[in-house]
């Protein structure tokens, strides 16, 4: 398969198109003649005259002139070209309701499986498949113990959190917001994080926090490369790295990025690339960073997910993420059922403080009054205008 972006052929792996081919256009021709060589006494019968054995066949007619084609310069020529014209490079992982998987690729509106098809266009995969059936009632405990110790036992967070790494798993931009998950070091946040990261594969990546903060906008000017932005083209699901201290969020990159429209970006001595979005970002800090904006567009976007349980001395356990990763299938599974819980929502909006749970609201309403946003004027907006349909109806995506 070739991608006219990259100028390169994709090989069809066993679950999904490669992103690398070590074979040249050249070798690919000559893969072709030798299959062609293979095929010759299909072709030697088709349209032979039973009474005249030895006239030649309309079929070894056809044969040897494709072969003498494939043969001259000129017919490899038109062959690559006419291999490259028949994709769009928009057509790969197009849609946003799809999952490909290790054991075949998802329906994520019905949850129905269907095998590997290279006709999907998919390049991307999970690092894992969905677990068996003989054992799907057995396993997952420990990363259901995990969750119930990191979220406190607070079964309505944990629910509630899975409905956003619901809505992460999918290609859909339309809740326009970025998680911040903030807690003391110990707490089992970035343990959560990685799992959720690791198992997803082809679809996670990892920016620095240095994307999402106000002292990097000089990185942002003219057409300066941004390769940090440019490697998350058909990504999902963004975690940052961790601030060493307090930060301010750049407030005009969050809302490019969370707001549905396209970007235009470029690695590092390579051509703008332009494309929507499907990533959302998962922000990581010991404790909330700072606004400098004051405004409710800006605000809204934004849910604080609190890790406040604390493990400390011998109940830490260096093995932990390496146990869970054990359970990938079921952690996938996990993820997978969030989607279902995020679509059952409805269209009532993660961001709003109607639909979450206290632990959310509190957590975020900390970060509302480190903005100095005025109370009275939160409680009016809430009250007043057209909030409902901003929170309800938001923008398709």
């Amino acid at each position: 398969m070739y991608n006219p972006e990259t100028g390169s052929w994709m090989p069809n792996e066993d679950d999904r198109l490669g992103t690398t081919f070590n074979q040249t256009p050249e070798k690919l021709i000559d893969n072709l003649r030798v299959n062609l060589k293979k095929e010759k006494r299909l072709w030697l019968t088709v349209g032979r005259d039973p009474h005249k054995p030895d006239k030649q066949s309309f079929g070894e007619k056809a044969y040897n002139k494709g072969y003498e084609r494939i043969s001259s310069a000129a017919g490899q020529k038109a062959t690559l070209e006419l291999a490259q014209s028949r994709l769009t490079v928009r057509a790969f992982n197009d849609c946003k309701t799809e999952l490909n998987t290790r054991t075949g690729w998802i329906d994520l509106k019905t949850g129905a499986i269907s095998p590997h098809s290279p006709a999907k266009l998919f390049d991307k995969a999970t690092d894992a498949g969905l677990p068996n059936k003989a054992t799907e009632g057995d396993g997952g405990k420990l990363w259901d113990r995990f969750l119930k110790e990191t979220f406190c036992g607070d079964l309505e967070l944990i629910d509630y959190v899975q409905a956003c790494i619901g809505y992460s798993v999918t290609g859909k931009i339309n809740e326009e917001v970025m998680f911040i998950c903030e807690g003391s070091g110990g707490n089992g946040k970035s343990i959560f994080l990685e799992c959720i990261n690791e198992v997803l594969g082809d679809y996670s990546s990892v920016i620095p926090i240095e994307t999402l903060i106000d002292n990097n906008k000089a990185q942002r000017d003219g057409s300066a490369p941004s390769p940090d932005l440019a490697s998350l083209k058909g990504k999902r699901f963004v975690m940052t790295t961790e601030p060493k201290k307090q930060v301010t969020i750049d407030d005009g990159i969050v809302k490019t990025v969370t707001g549905g429209t396209k970007l235009n970006v470029r690695m590092l001595h390579q051509n703008p690339i332009v494309f929507l979005p499907q990533f959302k970002i998962w922000w990581q800090s010991n404790g909330l960073p700072r606004i400098a904006i004051k405004e409710h567009s800006m605000l809204r976007r934004l849910i604080v997910i609190p890790f406040k349980n604390e493990v400390r001395g011998d109940a830490v356990d260096i093995n932990l993420k390496s146990k869970l990763m054990k359970e990938k299938e079921f952690i996938l599974k996990w993820c997978i059922e969030g989607v279902a819980k995020w679509q059952a929502r409805d269209g009532k909006a993660l961001y709003h403080p109607k639909y979450q749970p206290a632990a959310v609201e509190e957590a975020t309403a900390g970060l509302w009054n480190s903005a100095h946003v005025p109370v009275d004027s939160i409680k009016q907006w809430l009250e007043n205008g057209n909030y409902e349909e901003a929170f309800i109806h938001p923008t398709k995506g």
